[in-house]
């Protein structure tokens, strides 16, 4: 399950999962997000208003054209409970460790927590 940890930093729960497999899953996914062409549109997308239903409807045309596409790459840092005693709190502070880790190695890559 994926959770909003703050701004723009997410969790991902993998139950029953070590990180080694939780890797290569998180790697297929920053993969994915790297090679996916984002269109940025011109101008906002204007709705009118339908008077006679209440319901919005967009009039033939009113889609504007893309002016620019972009890619954007993402960070993960990746932790488990491997010790024992480890609290969750104890893996969301390892798996942002491993995250500032990625970053300064470059940014767009997934980094395991020692």
């Amino acid at each position: 399950k994926a959770f909003r940890y703050g701004g723009e930093e997410f969790s991902v729960v993998f139950a029953r999962m070590d990180k080694e497999d939780a890797f290569y899953h998180l790697d297929e996914v920053r993969k994915s997000i790297e090679n996916y062409e984002m269109v940025i549109r011109k101008e906002p997308r204007q709705d009118d208003a339908d008077e006679q239903s209440g319901r919005k409807q967009r009039k033939k045309g009113s889609f504007r054209r893309a002016s620019e596409k972009v890619s954007v790459t993402i960070s993960i840092g990746v932790a488990d409970r491997s010790a024992s005693g480890q609290t969750p709190f104890d893996v969301l502070k390892a798996a942002d460790k491993a995250l500032y880790v990625a970053k300064k190695a470059g940014r767009n890559k997934v980094s395991m927590s020692s």
